[in-house]
């Protein structure tokens, strides 16, 4: 169960912009309060916080949160890991467990408020605290079962620490590294091959339009590993979500039809599994820089200003300008009566001109292309560097 004070505070938070901010995020939930540091754990908080996490921290750790995540980076980082005393590693299985379900209520408010990126930083945070690893780490054997820290880096050592080179490797180099007998290779192989595995092609079909096509593996479909899939689209460089989609992957869609926002410039498509480091999936089109989210708690009109901005900027580039003499504020019907009006003023043109001028204008008209959108510019861009 999640606390209301926890709810209340993510909905008020902003918006965060990487993993790192997912993180602490969570680790500053109202549910962690109770995780104070006491006095005889400072110091050596402090010197884990500087030295052994992802993300480096000088500053005291006097706060709950500075606290819960200096322990939940600690579990999530590769060997060699310090040794936690008994009352700091019963607290960090705690964390673990509780923040499971916390990560869970970030996963819904960040699709309900139509947020891609940030939907995707929660999904693999959660799929990190769940395998007690990181999403970038070199050692994903770590993942099967019977591979503890000692063979996982024996395996990395020969070039086996990923779960694709290792269900491709030889047993026999399996079993010297690892110091074991047959056919501990060959059984190891079998896990990992077991692992579910998605393939995914994304292909550009309209202005606004593309199509994702999923299908499994052949060595997926010969193992038949079980395990859930998220496949997350998001336009670019506004970061709006387009599709999200919970799927197993015994059964994944076939096709999946996006339609971006009027104003994207490019898609980003992620197939993320809810259970394995190293099987996740990204496809892109256009251009794919998302903007990122300012921190103005001071001035929540800032911005609001800023993002209308930024949305003006995005479709102004792929409008047209408008011309010179034209009113900014003039209506579209008033643009096309103005030639008509100058030219009664010139003096009441001949009826010949006015039929040619006629003609001359369905002529132009019939002719002209429908315009692309801006996905289409984006990629047509991306296709000519």
């Amino acid at each position: 169960a999640v606390r209301f004070a926890t709810v209340q505070g993510f909905l008020a938070a902003e918006a965060p912009s990487d993993l790192r901010g997912v993180l602490m995020m969570l680790a500053a939930s109202p549910d962690f309060a109770d995780a104070r540091p006491k006095q005889g754990q400072k110091a050596q908080l402090r010197e884990w916080a500087k030295k052994a996490v992802r993300w480096p921290c000088k500053e005291v750790v006097d706060t709950a949160a500075k606290k819960v995540s200096v322990l939940l980076q600690l579990a999530l980082a590769d060997p060699p890991r310090p040794q936690l005393p008994w009352d700091l590693k019963a607290q960090q299985q705690q964390l673990l467990q509780r923040g499971d379900s916390q990560l869970r209520l970030l996963v819904e408010i960040f699709k309900c408020r139509q947020q891609g990126p940030q939907l995707v930083e929660a999904l693999m945070l959660k799929k990190c605290l769940k395998r007690r690893i990181w999403e970038d780490t070199s050692l994903e054997v770590r993942q099967l079962q019977y591979i503890g820290d000692a063979n996982a880096q024996r395996l990395q050592a020969v070039g086996l620490g990923s779960l694709s080179a290792l269900a491709a490797g030889d047993p026999r180099q399996i079993e010297f590294a690892c110091g074991r007998r047959p056919p501990f290779g060959n059984d190891l192989q079998v896990k990992a091959r077991a692992v579910p595995r998605l393939s995914m092609d994304l292909a550009h079909e309209g202005a606004a339009t593309a199509s994702v096509y999923i299908r499994r593996t052949e060595a997926e479909a010969s193992c038949g590993g079980e395990g859930y899939f998220n496949l997350v689209a998001y336009a670019a460089p506004s970061g709006e979500l387009v599709q999200h989609l919970r799927f197993s992957a015994q059964r994944p869609p076939a096709q999946t039809r996006l339609i971006a926002p009027s104003e994207s410039r490019g898609l980003v498509v992620r197939l993320i599994s809810e259970d394995w480091m190293g099987v996740d999936v990204v496809r892109q089109l256009g251009e794919t820089v998302v903007a990122s989210v300012q921190a103005t708690p001071q001035k929540p009109q800032g911005a609001a200003t800023g993002a209308k901005r930024q949305k003006t900027s995005a479709v102004g580039a792929a409008m047209p300008p408008p011309p010179k003499g034209a009113a900014a504020s003039q209506p579209p019907a008033a643009k096309t009566a103005a030639p008509s009006a100058a030219a009664r003023r010139d003096g009441e043109g001949s009826k010949g001109r006015t039929g040619a001028a006629k003609r001359n204008t369905g002529k132009a008209r019939g002719s002209t292309a429908a315009p692309a959108g801006p996905l289409d510019l984006a990629l047509a861009a991306t296709q000519q560097k």
